[in-house]
């Protein structure tokens, strides 16, 4: 539907009339090319000047949203009609803000819903149409060979569903033929705009959960040796305050500028707000998608009982060039299984085998996060840590494989015409982002080869590869059927016997694997792979080979600003502008 605007000038009007103060500062385009954004207009030198306070009434999050739909019987309509979408803070904004615009659109033939602050507010905020959501299939096409490129199709296919599902709940609504009937005007880019609002400007506070925030969302981003402003709540009314932090002055004409985020990566950045910093010296972050072996007997039931995503993060830590790091609970939990001491156990009394439990020795697992810090604190750890490494450059070294074979691919078939020309600016940030990634992944493959070999040598690993107990290892207790009331062992029916002679030598209990433990022991320690890294296969992998075929780890990020106490830095869009508002 068509939207009504207001020009950008026109917000130190509205800011006066809705009681959110300006302090030195005026909503201007930025002398650097990053679109519109907060300049001061005078020098402040006060540490901890207040450029911005905003009321609390008009910060929107998911309880002022319903209670919004006191007074306006059609925004509770639409929040009723989709209760479990509305309860969440992205839903019940998203219908929010969908409402706003609906109520100031020139399409409308009938006015629907009651006026807010927020629907003035609304035509002052842009598309954000610099996101990949909204780039044409052809663009799209520039992200081959990026973390991106499954992502964006896979947030666009979860956004069809939902959207489709919001008109499927809101059917039997009075008025929902303005929207959906003949003369109706909503179509599904409305639903992708409202994301757009949501993931490029939601904020996060203690006091108000995730939020969006007005004219304090209109702050453009610098790298965190740049950033000049922190935000956060202040007052008795819990008033939301903007700040002069980092340096000594402002003068007149420069912007304040806050951190989006230290931890998000150059791909999630063009994601959520459709630039990459220009300084970055490589993308920060990459997710890439893992599926977990599928020898694994119990791979389905640790999914499903820990609630685990098919995937890891590789990052590099405050942005250190000297440091690469991986994190993925699902790698941990495919790294241990019944013979190191995992149980899984199911309630006898549900009557349908439902999962409940999980264990590791004598600690139960409540946590998916739990099991990696057992395992990094067990006297088995350096045999789980290079199980898990094994994992993961295993994975990286077919992301790098076959991105070559995309770029080689590319380079000799060429683009759809305009794709790829210095016209392009979406072909010319897609390159930038291919690029940083590149440089992420081989530094993290020269890393982690370097830990797979240092963890190979050690004593842990030779004595556990030749069959040898390792050293002064806990006294671990056999669990019993009768310990637990109601409940029993899934996966490998180990005899209690077996598993007493298995904790001597942490070797696999079956014949075939006793057969294998042999082999490994004449030599398989000493293999190495054509492609870089040494093969513990079924010595220290054991439960199942270190490759797999990618699958998508989430449909979208961690989509939101951070924190008052958080920093980041990434900076300056290469579609055009920082942040259009």
């Amino acid at each position: 539907m068509r939207r009504t605007r207001l020009p950008l000038d026109l917000v130190p009007q509205w800011a006066e009339s809705h009681g959110v103060k300006l302090n030195g500062v005026d909503i201007a385009k930025s002398a650097k090319g990053h679109g519109w954004g907060i300049v001061a207009n005078t020098t402040i030198t006060s540490p901890r000047h207040p450029f911005l306070v905003v009321p609390p009434e008009l910060i929107i999050n998911i309880d002022r949203v319903w209670e919004c739909s006191v007074k306006d019987h059609q925004l509770k309509e639409i929040l009723e009609a989709n209760e479990a979408f509305a309860k969440t803070p992205r839903g019940a904004i998203m219908i929010f803000l969908l409402m706003q615009i609906t109520h100031s659109s020139p399409d409308i033939y009938e006015t629907i819903g009651a006026a807010t602050a927020f629907s003035e507010y609304i035509k002052f905020v842009a598309d954000e149409r610099s996101l990949p959501t909204f780039w044409t299939d052809e663009e799209r096409q520039c992200l081959w060979a990026t973390s991106l490129q499954k992502h964006v199709a896979a947030k666009l296919r979860s956004l069809e569903r939902e959207y489709e599902t919001f008109c499927q709940a809101s059917k039997d609504i009075s008025w929902r033929d303005q929207w959906w009937g003949k003369s109706g005007c909503m179509t599904f880019n409305d639903w992708k705009i409202v994301d757009a609002m949501w993931r490029s400007r939601a904020m996060d506070f203690d006091e108000y959960g995730l939020c969006l925030v007005p004219i304090m969302d209109m702050s453009n981003h610098a790298m965190e040796n740049a950033a000049n402003a922190m935000y956060w709540i202040e007052g008795l009314n819990n008033e939301a305050h903007l700040y002069l932090d980092g340096k000594d002055q402002v003068t007149p004409g420069e912007e304040v500028t806050i951190i989006y985020g230290l931890q998000k990566g150059a791909s999630e950045m063009l994601f959520s707000y459709g630039f990459i910093d220009q300084d970055i010296p490589d993308a920060g972050a990459i997710m890439l998608g893992w599926e977990p072996p599928i020898d694994d007997e119990l791979r389905d039931a640790k999914m499903e009982t820990l609630n685990l995503e098919p995937g890891f993060k590789i990052f590099t830590p405050q942005r250190s060039m000297d440091h690469v790091e991986w994190t993925g609970p699902c790698v941990w939990a495919m790294s241990v299984n019944e013979e190191d001491g995992l149980r899984i156990l199911v309630d006898e009394h549900s009557g349908n085998e439902e999962i409940v439990q999980v264990w590791f020795k004598n600690n139960r697992i409540t946590h998916k996060m739990d099991l990696e810090c057992l395992l990094k604190k067990d006297r088995m750890r350096e045999i789980f840590q290079l199980r898990a490494y094994t994992y993961v450059q295993a994975r990286l070294e077919e992301e790098i494989s076959n991105r070559q074979q995309h770029s080689n691919r590319h380079s000799n078939d060429g683009f759809p015409e305009g794709i790829g020309s210095d016209a392009s600016p979406q072909w010319t940030i897609s390159e930038r982002l291919r690029d940083l990634e590149r440089k992420l992944l081989l530094r993290a493959h020269k890393r982690f080869q370097s830990n797979i070999e240092w963890l190979a040598v050690g004593d842990d690993v030779q004595d556990y590869l030749a069959g040898r107990p390792l050293a002064h290892i806990p006294t671990y207790v056999a669990w019993e059927e009768e310990d637990l009331d109601g409940q029993k062992r899934i996966g490998n029916k180990q005899k209690e016997t077996e598993l007493a002679a298995l904790l001597k030598t942490l070797a696999v209990g079956d014949d075939q694997d006793s057969l294998e433990a042999e082999d490994r022991c004449s030599g398989g320690e000493e293999t190495v792979l054509a492609n870089g890294h040494i093969n513990k296969h079924k010595a220290v992998l054991s439960n199942g080979h270190a490759d797999g075929e990618a699958l998508t780890m989430q449909e979208e990020f961690d989509l939101t600003k951070p924190t008052s106490q958080d920093s980041s830095s990434e900076e300056s869009s290469e579609l055009g502008s920082d942040k259009e508002n």
